[in-house]
């Protein structure tokens, strides 16, 4: 087997644009071996981005790997790789929608307005797909962010929740915005807000004292559910929180069942156990059972 150093790149350009199938793969391959290490290989971008339209798998997926490896130097794949944004699977995520949202953030700051841009295409997968880009570029937060937080509005799912995430990786002002947007009129856009803060966990602490407020005077059990979710997640622990917990013990929707126990299994026994004793007493039996079996899970600490 031929090492990619000892191809030059002109020749692995030519091998590109080959009839064979192997040929072209292994030109491929030894391009993204070399695109980490040697400048040579910007020439080859435009054989690289012609290639992300190969029928061969493995040609694709070196050549899309060089051109991520390439970063910035490899911004005029940016229409190309926008383009790949456009096929996304809901449940297994495309492979190709998923590299080109990578390559498009590992170009960084050139890829910014043309990701922006995407964010108003008529296709769901793309503007999902610039929402998942811009986690992989923090230095343009301060310009990413407003955009993300417009996104946890979209219209489509998959979009508000990649949205959410890419909010939840994104240095402020991201966590600033997304505090602020607890208090949304809109339930689906708080939503996604507490989905958002609860990723982000112990980065997003200073935000649990507005979210406990707010998800007070929630009325939708799921949005309660995912308030107390993201709480536990940012491992708040303080009196408010104990007895917003020990008020919804009680309640009958499952999914919020569900979440107050985990938040309470996350809090000091000391604080847990004498308000858990006290709901054996419940007149409600499968209150009553439920107490015993987080009594159970927390132990000997519970005795």
């Amino acid at each position: 087997m031929v090492l990619a150093q000892e191809k030059n790149v002109q020749s692995l350009i030519q091998d590109l644009n080959h009839d064979d199938n192997r040929i072209r793969r292994d030109a491929a391959l030894y391009l993204s071996q070399l695109a980490a290490t040697s400048s040579d290989v910007i020439e080859a971008v435009p054989a690289l981005i012609k290639a992300l339209g190969d029928s061969e798998q493995q040609v694709w997926f070196h050549s899309i790997t060089a051109l991520s490896k390439l970063g910035p130097d490899a911004s005029p794949a940016i229409p190309e790789l926008i383009n790949d944004l456009r096929e996304m699977r809901r449940r297994n995520v495309n492979a190709k929608w998923y590299r080109s949202a990578y390559a498009l953030g590992q170009i960084g700051e050139a890829a910014v307005e043309p990701i922006l841009e995407a964010c108003d295409h008529s296709r769901p997968s793309v503007r999902a797909g610039a929402a998942k880009a811009m986690e992989w570029i923090p230095e343009a937060s301060a310009q990413l962010a407003p955009v993300l937080i417009k996104l946890l509005e979209d219209e489509d799912e998959a979009v508000r929740e990649i949205a959410a995430e890419s909010l939840s990786l994104l240095p402020e002002p991201a966590l600033k915005l997304l505090q602020e947007t607890i208090h949304h009129e809109s339930a689906a856009t708080r939503k996604m807000t507490y989905i958002a803060l609860g990723k982000a966990g112990l980065r997003a602490k200073r935000t649990s004292q507005s979210l406990l407020q707010r998800i007070e005077k929630e009325a939708d059990p799921e949005l309660l559910a995912i308030g107390i979710d993201a709480l536990a997640k940012m491992e708040v622990k303080d009196r408010a929180f104990f007895t917003f917990l020990s008020n919804h013990f009680e309640h009958e929707e499952t999914q919020l069942q569900q979440s107050v126990a985990n938040a309470m299994l996350s809090l000091p026994p000391a604080e847990i156990v004498p308000m858990l004793i006290s709901f054996l007493e419940s007149k409600n039996e499968s209150v009553q059972i439920r107490a015993a079996n987080l009594l159970g899970h927390i132990g000997s600490p519970a005795v």
